[in-house]
Parts: structure tokens; sequence; C-alpha cells
């Protein structure tokens, strides 16, 4: 009996063993990607993080918006109104 349930341990200890091993070569196999494809996908990365940054500031803002009183809130617009006014011709 201890001997065939040592051949079966063995057996699926190589079984094993084979499965990491053909795992790690077909990963080796792959293509590299080219300098183009690396430079596209970084861009891509980027301009997500950027855009998940910018959604971010503005949920802050609303927040932050929301927290103040009334008189607080009309102060901000106001004043929201004035800045963009003047830094409209910057923009362009």
């Amino acid at each position: 009996m201890q001997n065939s349930s040592s051949r079966f341990n063995k057996f699926l200890f190589l079984f094993c063993l084979a499965l990491v091993l053909a795992g790690t070569i077909a990963q080796a196999q792959e293509k590299p990607k080219s300098s183009e494809q690396q430079k596209k996908e970084l861009r891509k990365k980027k301009e997500k993080q950027i855009k998940e940054k910018r959604e971010l500031e503005k949920k802050l803002h609303k927040k932050h918006f929301d927290i103040q009183d009334k008189a607080t809130r009309k102060r901000m617009k106001k004043t929201k109104k004035q800045s963009d006014r003047l830094n409209r011709s910057k923009r362009r």
C-alpha cells in the first residue's frame, strides 16, 4: 500500500512541475511589444490617469461647494464667473 501511494505522490508532483514549466516556457515565447506599441499603451495609461484625476478634482470641488452655506456658495459663484470672464482671453 505504501508503495502505490508513494508512486502516485511522485507522479502528481512531476505532473504539477511539468505544468508550471510549460507555463513559463509559453510566456517566454511571446513576441516582445514594439517600442511604438509600448509608447501608445503608456500614452493611453497616462491619459486615463489624467482623466481620473480631473474627475476626482471635480467631485471634491462639488463636495466642498455643497458643504458651504448659502451666502458662501453665492460668493463662490460670483467669484468663479469673474475669474472665467477674465481668463477667457488667456485660454484662447
